[in-house]
């Protein structure tokens, strides 16, 4: 069964490709999880899965465990593997990211909190610290939504009325999340 995973590209900046994959691979086997599928496989079944070598597979297992974002423990007899991938822990991650609108700020972040030897934790990280790597202010999300569609306030905008069911289901989603997360 495949499952169709929405993939945010500001995560390209934190993951390398087989990160990439390892992780929309996980998001995939919880989804399967939670509908009641069998997901105790061998590693070497994880990596045939995800079209991954070893070298690959062992890397994204050690750095997505450093990020807190998977869990790894075998079966008594050590012949399976359980990997969880904390979903809350990604959700927030998204959240982070997607609010620094300028790419520039975004990989200097990145490589601030993130890809050093000791990563900080998503949920770690106050809106103070992402203050400063947020860039222009029409391109990130703002608490009262307007901004979302542009540097200029949406509802004053002509081209707006072509954007407008868009921009109303993002800023309902922006206000959703905010509730969820705080930021």
């Amino acid at each position: 069964m495949a499952a169709f995973i929405k993939y945010h590209t500001c995560l390209s900046y934190l993951f390398s490709p087989a990160e990439s994959r390892f992780v929309l691979h996980m998001l995939e086997i919880e989804f399967l999880k939670g509908r009641g599928f069998h997901t105790d496989w061998s590693r070497e079944e994880y990596m045939k899965r995800m079209g991954l070598k070893e070298y690959s597979f062992d890397k994204s297992v050690k750095r997505l465990m450093k990020l807190g974002l998977l869990a790894k423990k075998n079966n008594q007899l050590g012949n399976r593997v359980f990997y969880s991938f904390n979903v809350d822990r990604y959700e927030k991650l998204v959240m982070l990211l997607s609010n620094i609108g300028d790419i520039d700020g975004l990989i200097r972040f990145c490589d601030i909190y993130f890809n050093t030897a000791s990563p900080r934790l998503p949920e770690s990280i106050t809106r103070d610290e992402i203050q400063p790597f947020a860039g222009e202010p029409g391109l990130k999300i703002k608490k009262s939504g307007k901004q979302l569609c542009g540097e200029t306030d949406p509802e004053h905008d002509p081209s707006f009325e072509k954007l407008k069911p868009l921009c109303s289901e993002i800023i309902k989603i922006a206000r959703q999340m905010e509730e969820i997360t705080g930021f």
